[in-house]
């Protein structure tokens, strides 16, 4: 009998590490999945309870008592969004991908429209864009979210929207589009740039109660579909933030990234 050498025994001990650490991540997702699903329905008790409050005191409230609630209120909202962040991002490592081919640009158009942006905003997609083979649904997550944010947390309501795409090639030397979408916002500092990707991170509290899942959401769905999310910036001259999408159809599996890791 052949005898095992160190460095089969080695790759045998790689192998069932990567399938523990595989099992556990899909374990913590599952767990995550559950957790943040069963929590909306207590979460929609309290703000049901807080609305009627408002409704049948309305007239009896103090205005510091009518601050509470508010306040109440908009903490009920924010934890919604981060409930249902979670559970669209556990959902992303798990989901059946669909490419089909579709234009870009007037998909991208329809979301620009459904959009309520300040009306001194101004939001704008080349007519240029091309036509990609990709997940439809990711797609439009990804690029209603980095549109949502490049909206959303901005200091001057007034400004402008862009996005652009262009041919490039990846950092795996494959054929690729690259698309953009620029902001005239505050920007972002060159330490933060990694810190802007990390599930509930925002530099800038917003009035809504987002949770900061949006850029999390929008790389994670990216790299489920083979290509990579950046973002070039400073502050004072705006962010601009670039997606890969690669010209053959190349999904991987995010098995092997920590829930929080990203």
């Amino acid at each position: 009998m052949r005898k095992t050498t160190v460095s089969q025994e080695n790759e045998r001990e790689v192998i069932k590490l990567r399938k523990q650490l595989a099992a556990a991540v899909k374990e913590l997702e599952e767990f995550s999945y559950v957790v943040s699903h069963d929590l909306r329905a207590p979460l929609r008790g309290i703000h049901s309870l807080v609305q009627w409050l408002e409704e049948d005191y309305c007239n009896t409230l103090e205005p510091k008592a009518k601050e509470y609630l508010d306040k109440l209120m908009l903490r009920t909202k924010k934890m919604n969004y981060m409930l249902e962040g979670i559970l669209q991002y556990s959902r992303l490592g798990r989901c059946s991908l669909t490419p089909v081919h579709f234009d870009s640009c007037k998909e991208t158009g329809l979301l620009i429209k459904k959009m309520t942006p300040s009306s001194q905003l101004t939001v704008t997609a080349a007519p240029d864009l091309p036509v990609i083979h990709y997940d439809r649904r990711l797609f439009n997550l990804i690029m209603e979210n980095l549109l949502d944010n490049a909206c959303k947390y901005r200091i001057n309501p007034i400004g402008g929207v862009w996005v652009t795409c262009r041919q490039s090639i990846a950092a795996d030397e494959t054929d690729c589009w690259e698309y953009c979408v620029r902001d005239d916002g505050f920007g972002i500092a060159e330490k933060n740039h990694e810190t802007i990707f990390k599930l509930f991170s925002t530099l800038q509290l917003s009035k809504d109660g987002a949770s900061g899942l949006g850029l999390a959401l929008a790389r994670r769905a990216v790299r489920r579909c083979g290509g990579e999310l950046r973002v070039v910036s400073e502050p004072g001259r705006g962010s601009s933030f670039y997606f890969t999408v690669t010209k053959q159809w190349a999904p991987i599996s995010l098995e092997s990234n920590t829930f929080a890791g990203e």
